[in-house]
Formats: structure tokens, sequence, C-alpha cells
């Protein structure tokens, strides 16, 4: 895979008609390995450093996990250079049943508690649209990323039926990819916000990570979310923990550890385990 990732690396740099295809079926291969390799990586970084001295919400650890979290969002948007050029190569090529989804419905919340997910969202606007808070120019793109989180929400909301064959958390998904939706159109100038840490940018990722947690047998995605949200935590530290608690509750974190040095393990997942 290594090798593999470097002549990515290289041809990426020059998509044609000839090699978008090609391009396409490495780049997926390529996101599930690196996303299921990342894990290790949040691990590593979350498990408590020692018992005493420098602890988990230390400088060092954070900017580690911005890092590891960017790369993931790098990761996952970097494929827009092969399809945005080639979108009409590839949906009418071999790859079309992976790439096309024009069956998707209209993203509208389909269930009392979509509606109630959407409004949660929706207050997340509150954070910037305030009368004691002058008006900059980065809200602009925040204002479209929280609309297109509350879209995929919605969308999701109407791809998941009641599964009565199997007793999920959730309900059936009908279409997993469907929660990678947002990440994949994220706007770079979000991601830099993120690796600013922007505290507006982290309450968003955290919110959005309730979608892949949705996602019950993709072994890969499986602990995305709760890495995520355990990221965000520190990130934004315990005086924002109020912004985090609804989808830290909803993935299964423990925020209360998360903010200790001493004598406490987070709610963290390994592949290995």
């Amino acid at each position: 895979m290594n090798m593999g990732l470097n002549k990515y690396r290289d041809t990426v740099a020059s998509v044609t008609e000839a090699n978008a295809e090609s391009l396409l079926a490495f780049s997926v291969t390529a996101t599930a390995w690196v996303l299921f390799t990342t894990a290790e990586d949040f691990y590593t970084l979350l498990h408590p450093l020692h018992d005493s001295g420098q602890g988990l919400n230390s400088d060092a650890t954070i900017q580690s996990l911005v890092a590891t979290t960017s790369k993931v969002l790098r990761l996952l948007r970097g494929v827009l250079v092969i399809l945005v050029p080639c979108w009409n190569l590839i949906v009418n090529g071999v790859l079309k049943d992976v790439a096309e989804r024009d069956w998707w419905p209209y993203p509208v919340p389909a269930t009392p508690e979509a509606i109630e997910d959407d409004k949660r969202l929706r207050d997340i606007e509150n954070m910037w649209t305030r009368s004691d808070r002058p008006y900059e120019y980065r809200f602009d793109t925040l204002r479209q990323v929280l609309k297109d989180l509350r879209d995929n929400f919605a969308r999701v909301s109407q791809l998941t039926v009641t599964d009565k064959a199997k007793q999920t958390r959730y309900g059936k998904l009908v279409d997993w990819t469907s929660v990678l939706t947002w990440p994949i159109q994220l706007p770079l100038a979000f991601v830099e916000f993120v690796e600013a840490r922007q505290p507006e940018a982290w309450v968003l990722l955290a919110h959005y990570a309730i979608l892949p947690d949705k996602v019950e047998d993709v072994f890969w995605l499986k602990d995305l979310a709760p890495n995520i949200v355990s990221a965000a935590a520190l990130v934004l530290g315990e005086h924002m923990r109020s912004l985090i608690e609804w989808p830290a509750e909803v993935v299964g974190v423990d925020l209360g550890p998360l903010y200790s040095t001493h004598g406490h393990k987070p709610r963290v997942t390994s592949t290995t385990e």
C-alpha cells in the first residue's frame, strides 16, 4: 500500500481521461486503508501518556490530534481532484455505480427524531451569529458548512429504514456511503479552520461524528466517531464542554475523564481490540 500511495501521489497530480478511473479505484482502497491505520494513531494519542506530569490535555498531544484529524479530512476531500474534472467520464464508465447517487432522496428530515436533530444543528449557528460579535468573512464558510451538514443528516434520515430482521441502534442505513458526503465536499478553508483550532469548526466536526457512528458494519469506520469527538473535546477544552455533550452522548464518549490529567482513561477504541 505504501508503494502504491507513493505512485498515486505522483500520478494524481496529472489526472487525465486515461488514468481517472484507475486513480479513483485506488483512492477508494487507499481511503479505507488510511482510515483504518489512522485509528491506531488516535488510539496512541488518546491513551494516557502516563499517570502524572504531562497529561492528555498537553499542547503537544492536542496538536498531534489536530494533525491526525486534518490528515483524515484532507484524505477524504482529496478525491475531488479526480471527481471534479473527470465526473462525466466516471459516471458513464465502469465505476458509475460507485460514484453516481442520483437515486438519493432530497435532504428533508424524515422523522420526528431527525427534525429534533436538525434543530440542534441549526442552533450551532448561534456561536457566530450574535449581536455582540462583529461579522467576519469566515462566517460565510461556517454557514455553508453547517447547511451541508444539516443536509447530510437529513439525507441519512431518509436513507435509514426499520430493519425488523436485525435489531440495530439506528435502523438499517440503505447506503452507508452517504455519511461521507459532508467531509468529501468540505471547502479547503474549513479544513484550515480545523488546523487553526477554531472552536466553531471543531464543534461542527464533533457533531458530524454522529453520522459515521450510524455505520455499524464497516470495520474501517468503526473508530472514527469516538476519535473525532474525543479530539474535539481536548481541542475545545472543558469550558466548551456543553457545546459537544450531545454528540459525545450519542457516540458513547465519556467527556469527564478526557479533562483529567491523572488517574483516568478516556473511552477510546483500538482496531486491534
